[in-house]
């Protein structure tokens, strides 16, 4: 896929990716506890329906991580993606103006714990996979 034509893809999935950051931010997995494993599960379903060969491996009660993997052209060059599904607590929620799980769009923002770390990245990693 040449430089254009991603671009083109991603210009014309954006609404699909917003929707999957918004779906994502609405897990709640503040640490401690963390308990990402539902949440690890919806990618890895949703990745899978996309035709990522992907699995979900369990750290321990709760913790889950989804590892995926897109083969190259080449064996000897690899690439890594590494993020993090949980999240750090939403201190004083009431003072939000939006809900820290709600996943709310007003304008061009995306309002909840993780719109910016990390789920945000996940979602780039997540669509950069599905659509390579």
């Amino acid at each position: 896929m040449s430089h254009h034509e991603l671009v083109k893809a991603i210009d014309e999935s954006s609404s699909e990716i917003v929707s999957f950051l918004r779906s994502i931010i609405r897990f709640n997995t503040v640490n401690p506890p963390g308990n990402e494993l539902p949440l690890a599960q919806y990618i890895y379903d949703y990745m899978s329906r996309e035709g990522v060969d992907c699995e979900v491996i369990e750290s321990g009660d709760g913790r889950g991580n989804v590892i995926a993997r897109l083969p190259g052209e080449d064996d000897s060059k690899r690439l890594l993606y590494l993020s993090h599904l949980d999240v750090v607590p939403a201190v004083n929620a009431s003072l939000w103006s939006h809900d820290p799980f709600s996943g709310d769009v007003e304008g061009d923002w995306i309002y909840g714990r993780g719109a910016l770390d990390c789920k945000s990245l996940v979602t780039a990693e997540a669509f950069s996979l599905i659509m390579l």
